[in-house]
């Protein structure tokens, strides 16, 4: 049949109506394939200029709706489609039809898709003749064109289904100074067992985004078994927290915890005291945020409920406290940006301090805003600056639900500290507080502006003053307390003592599925240790560099030994199994290491080069011992760090630190 008539026919059938919508489906080359109806709405807004969409639970009505459809499920699992779909001619002649029809249906024609010819993009809007998968549909059944499909929105690639996830950069960013959100998100969402208590001024229940599972209020300390709302500070930390996985609004790094409001009328000292003495003892809170803090109010009877917390709390294992580490303002005095108190107050306590999104402390800009307080107290840092959160707003004496993109303090960073806490227990509720305050300290991430050191004070690994061990990580403190550990785009830069522990180790650019990617490399001048029980696996994107010390040691503890192990791209290496003894791998014969590590008199030091000499220097850069000796008394130095440069027969120089007990 002519195609020009063959036209005019389908312009007669399908110009009265659209194919019923009650057998749904969509053509995929030429088969149907069987669609239901799903439970959400893919909702696209216009404003101004520019365009948003959203998954939403329910349909939208309003003037900046332009276009909106119901979600679909295909062999029980829900899919999106956006109001677009993909049209292929048969001929470019027949852009005559296509043009035609889509004027008719109010359907517009978008551009051709660059590199498939005859191929193009449409869209419907809410004035269009059905929506998109309709429009699809009929295009294709006038027969005129080859292929006309749907386009579906691939939102598995994303970690977080949420519509203002793109904008969290705490918990995602391209810079990796995010807290690993994705790879936690991977292994728990919390537990609804694990209680997160946030003691302030209340949590704002009507915000659709939270999901508040006890609460109390203090109320000149009286107990009341209902939360008044004095602030929206609570309300904010609450969605860092716990905000839920829902298709709107933000994504809450633990949102299968449950929330406690522990709302406080009067913010004394006592008020407080008698909040976290009713969180531990009626609620049994496992981790309590307190965010809030003081240069100078300090008081006995807040002491002593800390100290309950810490020590009797979930039923002897102790309560994960968690503090911000205090804003410093320009006005203040006191202290010149020193940890406020109760941070400052027990060593058990978690002190946070806040970064930006550049990796960096928070200062004070040109004298002004507010700068991140530090000192021998901080534990780690997380984000906290420009935080999108859960907040609400009063109008006409009502609240309603509201969301704040700029929430900026050591509050909110000590926030994502607290869910993280929340996340570990939920994986392992039998640790006690101080296991969960080491996993947190011990996974934290080096930030590549500072330099990290061993401090005595702070045993869980290398430390700094101004951002204490690091940035924390949600995944990888999930990893330190499973059995199975994944090691991904990491980089254990130069002077890095390290020492991973596990039943399995498994290494290499893309041993997981969260993102992102990225080689494991052993820089010149550390040194790295794998002990495990059963197994270690390096595959392609694991490398050593030359002059840096890698050992992979397997076995029982009476069977482990340890020879280091140098140099190389290693590509699907796999040692170890159920009869393993030691097992250690050889990769190139300029081996370097020494031990024990921490030292009380004689380091000994290996190499399989002619050593030339050996220097130690302390701290302060001063030679304090030289030697050409392979076992080296150190008793006379006094307690402390030291680097050891170590000069060899081929003019390289290879240095280690360690601790001299």
């Amino acid at each position: 049949m002519n195609r020009v008539l063959y036209f005019l026919l389908v312009q007669i059938i399908f110009g009265i109506q659209i194919v019923s919508a009650e057998n749904l489906y969509y053509w995929y080359r030429g088969n149907r394939v069987p669609l239901t109806i799903g439970e959400r709405y893919f909702v696209l807004t216009a404003l101004d200029d520019s365009f948003s969409w959203q998954i939403s639970p329910q349909a939208k009505n309003g003037a900046d709706v332009y276009y909106q459809s119901s979600t679909y499920k295909c062999k029980g699992q829900e899919i999106y489609i956006s109001n677009k779909f993909y049209l292929k001619l048969f001929d470019y002649s027949d852009t005559v039809f296509l043009h035609s029809i889509a004027n008719e249906k109010n359907v517009d024609v978008l551009r051709e898709i660059s590199f498939a010819p005859q191929t193009y993009v449409l869209a419907c809007s809410s004035s269009s003749a059905g929506n998109a998968l309709e429009m699809a549909n009929f295009f294709y059944e006038t027969n005129i064109f080859e292929y006309s499909e749907p386009e579906f929105l691939l939102l598995d690639k994303y970690c977080a289904n949420d519509f203002y996830f793109d904008s969290q950069w705490n918990l995602e960013n391209d810079t990796n100074n995010d807290i690993n959100f994705c790879g936690a998100k991977n292994i728990t969402h919390g537990n609804s067992n694990i209680k997160i208590a946030i003691v302030d001024d209340g949590i704002y229940e009507g915000h659709t985004d939270l999901l508040v599972s006890d609460r109390f209020t203090i109320d000149n300390n009286s107990f009341l078994s209902f939360s008044y709302i004095y602030g929206q500070h609570a309300t904010k930390c609450a969605g860092i927290i716990n905000a839920r996985n829902n298709f709107a609004g933000i994504s809450g790094i633990a949102p299968e915890c449950s929330l406690l409001s522990a709302s406080v009328m009067t913010p004394s000292s006592e008020s407080y005291a008698y909040a976290i003495q009713y969180a531990v003892s009626y609620y049994n809170a496992d981790v309590i945020l307190l965010p809030w803090g003081s240069s100078v109010a300090i008081n006995s009877i807040l002491d002593a409920a800390i100290f309950q917390a810490l020590t009797d709390g979930r039923h002897g294992l102790g309560t994960v406290v968690v503090c911000p580490s205090g804003n410093h303002y320009p006005y203040e005095d006191w202290g010149n940006e020193q940890i406020k108190y109760p941070a400052n107050l027990y060593e058990d306590i978690l002190v946070v301090g806040a970064i930006k999104q550049n990796g960096k402390r928070q200062t004070l800009t040109n004298g002004s805003g507010w700068s991140s307080c530090y000192g021998n107290e901080l534990d780690v840092v997380a984000p906290g600056v420009n935080i999108p959160t859960t907040s609400y707003t009063t109008q006409a004496g009502f609240d309603h639900e509201d969301y704040d993109f700029n929430f900026s303090g050591t509050c909110a960073a000590a926030a994502h500290v607290a869910a993280i806490a929340g996340l570990i227990l939920s994986v392992k509720p039998s640790l006690n507080m101080v296991e969960v305050n080491r996993y947190i300290e011990k996974s934290a991430r080096k930030l590549s502006s500072y330099d990290f050191g061993t401090h005595l004070d702070h045993p869980n690994g290398s430390w700094n003053i101004e951002v204490g061990h690091g940035l924390v990580d949600a995944y990888l403190a999930l990893q330190e307390i499973s059995d199975v550990k994944y090691i991904q785009n990491i980089i254990y830069q130069h002077n890095t003592v390290s020492e991973i522990t596990a039943d399995t180790i498994i290494a290499g650019y893309s041993v997981t599925n969260e993102h992102p990617y990225g080689n494991v490399v052993v820089q010149y001048g550390s040194s790295v240790t794998f002990l495990a029980s059963k197994r270690i696996e390096l595959h392609a994107g694991f490398s050593v560099e030359q002059g840096a010390t890698f050992s992979a040691v397997i076995g029982s503890p009476s069977q482990q030994s340890s020879v280091p192990a140098l140099v190389g791209n290693r590509n699907n290496h796999i040692f170890g199994g159920e009869s393993s003894k030691a097992n250690v791998i050889r990769h190139h014969t300029n081996m370097f290491s020494i031990s024990p590590n921490p030292v009380n008199s004689i380091l000994h030091f290996q190499t399989t080069e002619e050593l030339v000499q050996v220097k130690i220097y302390n701290i302060n850069g001063q030679c304090v011992l030289q030697t050409t000796d392979m076992d080296i008394d150190v008793s006379a130095l006094s307690q402390g760090m030291y680097v050891l440069h170590a000069e060899t027969s081929n003019d390289a120089t290879h240095k280690a630190k360690f601790i001299k007990q």
